[in-house]
């Protein structure tokens, strides 16, 4: 970001028709900057995992799943990347990507193997991203329930940062504008998350209500203050909310203050 000019204003209505006495503003730290491009740092440095198929004669049932990856995380993804399935710590199945030809859309058929007496038992998935050298565990689990190919395979979708053993903490921002703004919205506007200069999630405004925005906030622990940052194309610069976030998991509800 290239910072030009800082400037903190504080809120109030003059009594004056001077321009200068617009009303003002004490939410926020108003830095003049050209748009910015905020992005998550997922590199990070686990090893790539050496997962084993299982001995297919050891189990008789069979269960698919098809797993595909959200346009986040494909953007990250490469022909090095691995899934696998679990059953109690034990290894059940590996699969690499398979991308779809004309829609470019990336999933993992896993065939996990597993035995009649193991029915309902949690299964976890594990996807290790080359690109990222991150492997990510997500926190739900799937209960083991044989089944068919062909007329009953499961499918579920991986988001991204889901299940990140860089990023553990997963928060949810659903932040409001207040109506009155000293700026006038723009498509080119922007939002996003901080812990101290470092992004930690990209804002995504409502398709419908231009004041509210939704941010996946990762935290490397639970308890760290973020920032909100909200970028005015109409104002050239961005806004530094003044409120502090703390970053423990889970839905936050902010109104924002300018």
């Amino acid at each position: 970001m290239i910072l030009l000019a800082a400037l903190t204003t504080a809120w109030g209505c003059s009594d004056d028709d001077d321009p200068k006495n617009s009303p003002k503003w004490d939410g926020s730290v108003f830095v003049e900057s050209v748009s910015p491009d905020w992005s998550v740092n997922w590199t990070w440095n686990d090893a790539e995992p050496d997962w084993q198929e299982p001995d297919p004669e050891k189990y008789e049932c069979p269960m698919y799943l098809l797993v595909e990856i959200d346009e986040g995380m494909t953007s990250y993804s490469s022909d090095n990347d691995k899934m696998g399935v679990f059953i109690g710590g034990e290894c059940r199945g590996v699969s690499s990507r398979n991308v779809n030809p004309s829609s470019g859309k990336v999933s993992y058929l896993l065939h996990v193997k597993g035995s009649s007496e193991e029915t309902y038992l949690p299964v976890e998935l594990r996807y290790y991203c080359d690109r990222m050298h991150q492997l990510f565990i997500p926190p739900f689990v799937i209960p083991f329930n044989p089944n068919n190919l062909m007329d009953n395979t499961e499918i579920i979708m991986l988001d991204l940062g889901e299940g990140s053993t860089k990023y553990p903490v997963w928060s949810v921002i659903n932040a409001v504008l207040p109506n009155q703004l000293p700026f006038t919205l723009s498509s080119g506007d922007k939002m996003a998350v901080f812990v101290g200069e470092e992004c930690r999630g990209i804002g995504q405004r409502d398709a419908v209500n231009p004041l509210m925005w939704t941010i996946n906030a990762f935290g490397a622990v639970k308890g760290e203050t973020a920032e909100l940052r909200y970028y005015s194309a109409n104002m050239g610069g961005t806004y530094i909310i003044l409120k502090k976030i703390t970053l423990n998991g889970g839905v936050i509800e902010e109104h924002l203050s300018f």
